[in-house]
Formats: structure tokens, C-alpha cells, sequence
């Protein structure tokens, strides 16, 4: 890759250690204050920070970090949308899989969803690290009603519904199974006392 001939009067190069999102917006306002405000080529960094690839790609590198004197879009924890903002989708839509699969190891880099299923050109088409037309099929697929055990062998009719466990996760099984197997406990049991 080419390197730009800005980069060496940057004030902050080779000093980047505290311009990532993850850093605190204290720390980022300092560095803003003591590298950008006097960099004389911050209006270069802050128009490289936006590029279009080759292949059509958007990067866009002031979703992560400090450029040309402007805090990261890109939040470490994410708030939600904004109130009054609209739940609907606007005008994105999903991408089509691209003929060629590139290397790399995230999807962005590859250009392909995990699922093999849609094309990933931008940080729009993820949502937290995930596939975003993915996610929006699998809220638009109806919920099925639950008509047998988990081993598909008895009906969804006895359940005994655990007391919930230190996450607070309540796990349910069927009647039929749970006795099957203190059957075959209690059998194995009897067979481990006999043979001793």
C-alpha cells in the first residue's frame, strides 16, 4: 500500500496509542487537543479517513478512530437508536453474494456474510458483528409452536420447568425423559453394586 506524503508532518505520527473508540471521551478530546488542533495537515487525514476501494467498498477509518481532529463515529457500547429515530430499515437493503469471496478472516474483509447467504460491502450491512440482512430474515420468520421433546420422542405436554439456575436461566425438560434417564441412572446403579 502506498503511504501518503502527509503522513509524515502529522503531528500525532507514530503516537496513536489513545485515538481508538475504546478509549475514554476525556482521553479523546485530550489527544484532539494536542495533536490535531495544531497538525497542519488535519484537513488530508480527515479526507483520507473516507475511501472507496476497487471493488466498491466503503472504509470508512473514523468509524474506530481520531481523524483530522474529529472523535470516532463508532461507540463501544452501544446505546440504541435515538429517541424519536423510526424502527424501519430506510432505504438499506440486502446485498447480493459477490461472484469472487476475497481472504481475510471478518466478513467485511471477506465481502460474504458467515451464512454464505449475503454480501457484506460496508459497515452498514453489519449489525454487532453480525450479518444484518441475517438478522433481518430471522425476525421476519414466524415462530413455530413447540409439539414435542427436544429428542423428538414425546409429546409437549408433561414439562417440568426447573428452578431458575445462578444466570438466571430457567431450563425445562420433559416428564417422560427425565424419567427414562433416572431409569437408566438407577439401573446402572444396581449393576455397578451387583458386579462389586
Amino acid at each position: 500500500m502506498k503511504v501518503q506524503a502527509w503522513i509524515d508532518k502529522a503531528v500525532c505520527k507514530g503516537d496513536t496509542t489513545y485515538s481508538s473508540s475504546s478509549s475514554r471521551m476525556s482521553v479523546l478530546k485530550q489527544f484532539i487537543h494536542d495533536y490535531c488542533e495544531v497538525c497542519p495537515v488535519a484537513q488530508e487525514c480527515l479526507d483520507d479517513s473516507y475511501k472507496t476501494t476497487s471493488e466498491g467498498w466503503s472504509l470508512d477509518d473514523g468509524y474506530w478512530t481520531v481523524r483530522g481532529g474529529y472523535l470516532p463515529t463508532c461507540k463501544t457500547r452501544d446505546p440504541g437508536r435515538p429517541k424519536g429515530s423510526s424502527t424501519k430499515q430506510g432505504d438499506w437493503e440486502a446485498k447480493p453474494v459477490p461472484l469472487e469471496v476475497k481472504e481475510g478472516q471478518s466478513m467485511l474483509q471477506r465481502g460474504i456474510c458467515n451464512k454464505s447467504k449475503h454480501g457484506i460491502q460496508s459497515i452498514a450491512d453489519m449489525i454487532a458483528g453480525s450479518c444484518r440482512a441475517c438478522r433481518v430474515e430471522d425476525r421476519a420468520r414466524p415462530k413455530v409452536e413447540r409439539t414435542h421433546c427436544s429428542r423428538g420422542t414425546h409429546e409437549w405436554k408433561n414439562l417440568i420447568i426447573n428452578k431458575p439456575d445462578k444466570n438466571g436461566y430457567v431450563r425445562t425438560e420433559c416428564r417422560e425423559c427425565k424419567n427414562e434417564r433416572d431409569r437408566r441412572r438407577r439401573a446402572a446403579r444396581n449393576r455397578a453394586k451387583i458386579a462389586a
